[in-house]
């Protein structure tokens, strides 16, 4: 779970970063050269991948062990140690060759370069000559892109079944949360206390029973049966004592006491989370139909849904986040309290529908009572709704997940101006790809497109501006920078949405 968490926590320092590079002009700061990006930006992108295969090894190999290992009638039947892990290394095996052919399909399906053997095997090439071809076709394949291709569609498929989580518990949990918190309700203590006692009275009363019995008989001495039926209600009503006293300990905590003080708070938090809850899915909707908008206007293929190119409607998530980007660092700050609501949400989620497939509850989740494999499986729930959410986030925020608070000079309606143009606007989708520029030792000037020759000089020699001024390109360099630096969250998951676009 810590290390899906990291994957989350990585998204502000992420967007922190690629912001960093530019100023309030639109240009890049002196010390954010080229090679400094580039090094920055290998280095998260290396994280996020380091993160994401740690998350492979724990879904298909450590959670399937540690599940099968510590199952309740191995315990009770005494088991060896040694038996038990054979038996539970059984089972990994079979979750580590499903992680091996999702592996293999996202190599091979991302990778369109297998039609230089389709030639081969005919005519004078030998078989041996087409299965060493495809045998070192399936080699580059796995090795692609580092194996980045593999690692992206593995957890692209694990992104998906998050996904079905997200809406069964999180959008549950944004519900429940709010509504739990605004109740009038006794103190857990109290209710868990009345509980026992409550359930306590039908085993008193079959003591009583099995007691009176024998009372008036001349040979007190009770059957076996009733005897061990005597010795489980007295066992059980001596748990029950305990868990009552222990209760009334947990009333007296330092966390029991912060509750109580809070309680009067309750209601106003819970309003204020319900409102933050229908804030979230109205920013979601909205993006949903802004994109369906871009996609019926534009005629664009319904495979680029998932990329949205320039906003039409207002997202109040993304103006939120810029307005409080001017107070750094409250934008980032913002940011992460929005990614851990969203998880408690899913926890709170859980807790109250308890772990499910196909929707017939499997375990409870209660504290101090939940099986050990039912607690994995609440970790393997969160860990795929962690990777869900990084997706979720580009439609919730999706101008500031890709770019933050980056801006890039444009010219209004003008050839060239001074470098850099006092006009700016917002990093999104529809900024262009380079801002040109020509320059010498003196001057410097911003250019509406490309003039640059292969040389490094500027063609044409003149450039008329719309006020009639002109400037000498012959004595110039031309020259280029990115508009735009996108945050590697977004470059990840564009790319690999391109390549695979069922899963976007």
């Amino acid at each position: 779970l810590i290390v899906a968490l990291l994957t989350t926590a990585m998204i502000p320092v992420d967007i922190f970063l690629v912001s960093s590079f530019k100023g309030p002009d639109g240009t890049f700061h002196s010390w954010a050269s080229e090679s400094v990006r580039s090094q920055v930006l290998t280095t998260i992108t290396d994280g996020y991948y380091a993160m994401y295969s740690l998350v492979c090894v724990f879904v298909f190999g450590l959670m399937p062990l540690a599940y099968f290992y510590f199952e309740e009638k191995d315990e009770v039947a005494g088991t060896s140690s040694a038996k038990r892990l054979l038996h539970a290394l059984k089972f990994t095996l079979g979750t580590l060759i499903v992680m091996g052919v999702l592996m293999c399909i996202g190599a091979f399906a991302l990778n369109t370069d297998g039609t230089a053997c389709d030639g081969l095997g005919q005519g004078n090439t030998t078989v041996k000559d087409w299965a060493q071809c495809r045998a070192e076709f399936a080699e580059q394949a796995l090795t692609a892109s580092n194996g980045t291709n593999a690692i992206s569609f593995t957890i692209g498929a694990l992104s998906v079944v998050g996904m079905l989580y997200f809406i069964m518990y999180t959008a549950f949990g944004m519900v429940f949360l709010p509504v739990d918190l605004m109740r009038a309700r006794q103190t857990v203590s109290d209710l868990e206390v009345e509980t026992t006692v409550t359930s306590s009275r039908p085993q008193s009363k079959k003591a009583d029973a099995l007691r009176a019995k024998y009372a008036n008989r001349k040979s007190k001495k009770m059957s076996d049966r009733d005897t061990d039926q005597l010795a489980d209600i007295e066992d059980d009503e001596r748990a029950i004592s305990q868990a009552q006293q222990q209760l009334r300990l947990d009333e007296n905590t330092w966390i029991a006491k912060v509750a109580r003080t809070c309680r009067p708070f309750s209601l106003i938090i819970g309003i204020a989370l319900m409102l933050l809850s229908f804030f979230l899915v109205v920013c979601l909707f909205m993006t949903s139909i802004d994109k369906l908008l871009q996609i019926t206007s534009e005629h664009l293929n319904y495979k680029y849904g998932y990329a949205q190119a320039s906003p039409r409607i207002l997202n109040p998530v993304d103006q939120f986040l810029n307005v409080l980007q001017i107070a750094f660092p409250m934008d980032y700050i913002g940011l992460t309290l929005l990614i851990y609501y969203m998880v408690l949400c899913t926890a709170g989620g859980i807790v109250r529908q308890g772990i499910r497939f196909c929707f017939l509850k499997v375990f409870r989740v209660r504290a101090g009572t939940t099986v050990p494999q039912g607690l994995l499986c609440l970790v393997a729930i969160l860990m795929f709704t962690v990777l869900a959410l990084n997706i979720v986030l580009l439609s919730l925020a999706p101008q500031y997940s890709t770019y933050g608070n980056q801006r890039y000079p444009v010219l209004a309606n003008m050839n060239y101006s001074a470098y850099p143009s006092p006009s700016t606007k917002m990093c999104d989708l529809s900024a262009p790809g380079y801002v040109y520029y020509a320059y010498n030792a003196s001057v410097k000037y911003q250019l509406n497109s490309d003039y640059s020759a292969p040389n490094g000089q500027c063609q044409p020699v003149h450039i008329q501006n719309n006020d009639g001024g002109s400037i000498d390109l012959s004595v110039l360099a031309c020259s280029k920078e990115k508009s735009c630096v996108s945050s590697r969250l977004a470059a990840l998951l564009h790319a690999f949405f391109y390549n695979a676009w069922f899963f976007g």
